[in-house]
């Protein structure tokens, strides 16, 4: 163990260029606040993906406006898998069966 961080915070880059950022890159709040005293990014960040183009754009919000951001139908289960996890290929959803009737959502890795 290297050490123990307390009052940790998770940070989402916006407009980045996919590119994960070096450790010790962020060393400020974006916005001044009194009650933090240090910013120290001890690890390098992790998942990035391009900003979004223009057609990403529109096929993200035709997604958002056909199904209002909630998995339906199983297509809505996949797109929003595909939407949240870059590195998964394909989305599948298996019906539940029984009293239950609990659904599950199976990605499959790029490989």
């Amino acid at each position: 163990m290297n050490g123990i961080y307390l009052n940790c915070f998770r940070v989402t880059a916006e407009d980045g260029d996919g590119n994960a950022l070096p450790a010790g890159t962020i060393q400020a709040p974006a916005m001044a606040d009194s009650r933090i005293l240090t910013v120290t990014q001890p690890m390098p960040g992790s998942g990035g993906k391009p900003a979004e183009t223009e057609a990403d754009t529109g096929v993200r919000q035709r997604i958002r406006i056909s199904s209002r951001n909630r998995a339906v139908c199983g297509g809505n289960y996949e797109e929003m898998i595909l939407e949240r996890f870059p590195e998964i290929e394909k989305g599948m959803l298996h019906p539940g069966c029984g009293r239950g009737r609990r659904r599950t959502c199976r990605g499959i890795p790029q490989t």
